[in-house]
């Protein structure tokens, strides 16, 4: 009989001696930003909700913006770059970047 997949947990941070827990909002959460310092590598995890509906746990760095963490994600086998944000029901959301076409008159220019 083949394994159960295992429901990713997220971790909390003891950043010098400050305990630190993860945000959570109904499915999804968020590891704490402690997790980035002091060893550089500046990514966390957070499990999000993709616009295909499905919960994926996803790599985050460091907030941008007020609104918005740069994250990528695999779907379908790829890793594809997007940012995490809340949705109006406040859970955590990843959008997928959407790729610039270029037209021709704007690459002669």
């Amino acid at each position: 009989m083949p394994a159960k997949p295992k429901t990713p947990t997220p971790r909390a941070s003891n950043f010098m001696g400050m305990r630190s827990q993860p945000t959570t909002r109904g499915e999804t959460w968020l590891e704490p930003e402690e997790l980035c310092y002091p060893s550089g590598r500046l990514l966390r995890r957070c499990r999000a909700r993709c616009a295909d509906g499905r919960l994926r746990v996803v790599v985050c760095g460091i907030p941008d913006t007020a609104f918005s963490i740069p994250a990528r994600a695999k779907i379908e086998g790829r890793s594809v770059r997007g940012f995490v944000s809340a949705d109006g029901a406040g859970e955590f959301m990843f959008t997928a970047y959407t790729k610039e076409r270029i037209t021709e008159n704007a690459a002669s220019a």
